[in-house]
């Protein structure tokens, strides 16, 4: 314990051991009430795709495809953004020290930033087979805590886009936001960011609503 407590301290560790303690001093505060632990997840991706070029646009809309694509491997249309963030810092932050003790017998600092990115890599991939199981019971939590009300509200698109597999909206529901994952009933129609939408229904057996264009 004190060999691990004396390793996670070291320069090269410490950043992530910092970041390590603000996640569990989040779900602590948690836990005593103090925040609210959304269920339904309230990942936002704030990409923009508006453009002065098409080709500005194309690069936009591309990168903002990739980071869609990357975050739902993820599993952040799994499960809530900050679970899967504090799944994710963990798994960086144990990786980082394994790999530090056996790759980077030297300390050195230079060695220890090379393995960043591959640590990095292979927390994210573990994040992935971590959160991906817990599908089900977060499907079954989001179930009972969507209002009923949610059907026929006007919403607006959140995420960098919105098409017939994949998109978040954002609803006014009760005096606060509420994010939903969605799809466009026209699957020939994509929409971007920011445009307006009506919720026409609920898909069966799934946590994504069908809107349809305003």
């Amino acid at each position: 314990m004190l060999e691990l407590l004396q390793e996670s301290i070291k320069g090269y560790n410490l950043p992530l051991t910092i970041l390590l303690g603000v996640v569990i001093l989040y779900w602590v505060v948690a836990l005593l009430g103090l925040v609210d632990i959304d269920i339904g997840g309230d990942f936002d991706l704030d990409v923009d795709t508006d453009a002065e070029s098409g080709h500005e646009e194309g690069v936009d809309a591309a990168s903002g495809n990739f980071v869609n694509s990357a975050m739902r491997f993820a599993g952040f249309a799994d499960a809530p953004m900050m679970f899967v963030l504090s799944v994710f810092v963990v798994m960086v932050w144990v990786f980082n020290l394994i790999a530090n003790m056996y790759f980077n017998p030297l300390e050195s600092g230079t060695q220890a930033t090379m393995l960043l990115l591959p640590v990095a890599v292979v927390g994210f991939v573990s994040t992935r087979l971590l959160v991906r199981p817990l599908r089900p019971v977060m499907k079954m939590l989001k179930a009972k805590e969507a209002p009923a009300a949610i059907i026929g509200e006007q919403a607006v698109v959140v995420s960098a886009s919105l098409d017939h597999e994949f998109g978040r909206v954002q609803i006014d529901f009760d005096g606060r936001p509420l994010v939903l994952n969605a799809v466009i009933s026209n699957q020939d129609q994509k929409l971007k960011k920011g445009a307006q939408v009506l919720v026409v229904s609920k898909i069966e057996d799934s946590e994504n609503y069908i809107v349809r264009a305003l």
